[in-house]
């Protein structure tokens, strides 16, 4: 089980890491939107309603996502890094990461005699995350402007109602048919994200046949 104490470990800094680095971001939305120093408009909403500081709200919400994109790839590194060390104590060739990587681990467990419909993890929760943190480490058309990565058409398929994707984006055009929305990872999303993953994995530990059990010291 030291495994997973690791991985728990790891998971529970990188909620502490958001919520630390997108603290001052967050503050300076609050301030914008509540008119607190500095961002005081001399400028009244009559003479022109939109307000003074526009760019720097926008700087702060894209500054939350690009924070949100990061722990993406934290949370994937974390968890392929428990099932890599879990595939160790079978001694056996570890599936590829290859293409789908997560699909290939799970077939692995299959044959190890995993049954993933008694999992109470939502395992396309994961498979999406997998998605979208690919999507943000090489990117997609069209987004190469930004720092700030979005679905490609494969994603926006396979995930037609994807949870990480910006909520704004998919409520103001979802009218419009399939769209590709930016990708975002605020902390209600980044607690789910979590949850599943640790439910993934404690049902790993449970279900751990005794020939891999052996192994593990």
């Amino acid at each position: 089980m030291q495994r997973l104490k690791i991985l728990r470990d790891k998971l529970d800094f990188i909620c502490w890491f958001f919520d630390l680095t997108t603290a001052p971001f967050a503050e300076i939305r609050r301030k914008i939107e509540t008119g607190e120093s500095p961002y005081q408009s001399t400028i009244s909403p009559e003479d022109d309603p939109e307000s003074p500081f526009v760019n720097e709200g926008i700087d702060a919400h894209y500054a939350l996502q690009l924070q949100g994109q990061l722990c993406l790839n934290l949370l994937q590194r974390s968890l392929l890094e428990y099932l890599d060390e879990t595939v160790k104590l079978s001694r056996r060739k570890a599936p590829s990461k290859k293409d789908n990587w997560f699909k290939n681990y799970k077939e692995w467990f299959v044959a190890e005699g995993f049954d993933w419909s008694a999992s109470t993890a939502c395992l396309s929760v994961i498979e999406e995350m997998t998605e979208a943190r690919n999507r943000v480490q090489h990117g997609s058309p069209g987004d190469s402007h930004t720092l700030i990565k979005q679905q490609d058409r494969g994603y926006c398929d396979r995930f037609p109602n994807a949870k990480f994707q910006n909520d704004f984006e998919a409520q103001i055009f979802g009218n419009f048919g399939p769209q590709l929305h930016s990708i975002e990872l605020m902390k209600e999303k980044l607690q789910g994200a979590v949850e599943e993953i640790l439910s993934f994995s404690t049902f790993i530990e449970e279900h751990l046949p005794d020939s891999m059990r052996y192994w593990q010291g």
